[in-house]
């Protein structure tokens, strides 16, 4: 670092695993810093603890959503509450039904080519997602289809199994997975509440999703109804079978408000002007 940066500069540390590789570095003394804090980290406490006196002296520190940032304050014992840096790409392609420029996406558009609409899950497909509960609506939402894509950790067969008209699509490589997002109507997200991390969650797939105008039906995580009360941009449930066939028609009822609402979400968050109000 010493060859390519001046005391001058303002050094930014993108992750608490750099800020632990750079303890004892003379810039640290020297530079203004900000450091870039994505997790909670509350089930392995002891690694925040270890960054405190760096989180302590940085110029600002940031964090991908308001609960997390409310409880890092407090954790690291910080004089002001971290900087909200969303998750939300520098780049998207905003382009409804893509063309397909990948080998994979051409083949999975190709042999799941359907007229009907498409729930969408993307992410890591386990037991510790639940999908269960939407894989048993299908059966009686048979005007849709529920694709799956992402990497298997041995549960998509048992969900394919529930209904015909759910499909797994295997695991596509980024950024090409937004050419089979960019043909989502509905997009899913759900995560296993075991820890404050999940309940707080802040996943990239909110901005994948409403780039494209798409709203969303997650489980009960307490950030994604936050955004879903004060934006309008999806619907937060618990788990259950009823619940979501209920939360489809309701976003099928207003779907274009949604489209519309998910579409003013994405452009009314500037990132470049987060980052400039950092540098000054």
């Amino acid at each position: 670092l010493s060859k390519f940066a001046s005391n001058e500069d303002l050094i930014w540390l993108g992750s608490l695993d750099t800020a632990r590789a750079c303890k004892g570095l003379e810039f640290l003394e020297t530079n203004e810093y900000i450091l870039h804090l994505h997790e909670l980290y509350d089930t392995h406490r002891g690694l925040l603890e270890s960054i405190k006196p760096i989180a302590q002296k940085a110029k600002k520190v940031v964090s991908p959503e308001i609960n997390r940032a409310a409880i890092l304050q407090v954790w690291l014992e910080l004089k002001e509450r971290p900087i909200v840096f969303p998750n939300k790409p520098y780049s998207h392609p905003r382009t409804k039904r893509m063309q397909p420029t990948h080998e994979k996406t051409k083949a999975i558009l190709e042999k799941f080519a359907t007229d009907k609409p498409i729930i969408l899950y993307q992410g890591h497909i386990g037991g510790d997602r639940n999908l269960m509960p939407i894989a048993a609506a299908m059966k009686e939402l048979p005007e849709y289809e529920f694709w799956l894509m992402g990497p298997d950790h041995g549960y998509a067969e048992s969900l394919v199994k529930v209904s015909n008209n759910i499909k797994y699509l295997g695991m596509v490589p980024a950024p090409f997975h937004l050419e089979i997002t960019s043909y989502a109507s509905i997009g899913i997200m759900s995560y296993d509440l075991i820890n404050l991390n999940n309940l707080y969650c802040a996943p990239n797939k909110v901005w994948e999703y409403c780039g494209f105008g798409i709203p969303f039906i997650s489980n009960h995580c307490i950030s994604l109804e936050i955004l879903s009360e004060i934006n309008k941009i999806g619907i937060v449930i618990y788990w259950t079978t009823e619940k979501f066939k209920n939360a489809v028609n309701i976003i099928n009822q207003s779907y274009n408000l949604y489209m519309d609402k998910n579409k003013d979400f994405f452009e009314d968050n500037d990132i470049k002007s987060i980052v400039e109000g950092l540098l000054v």
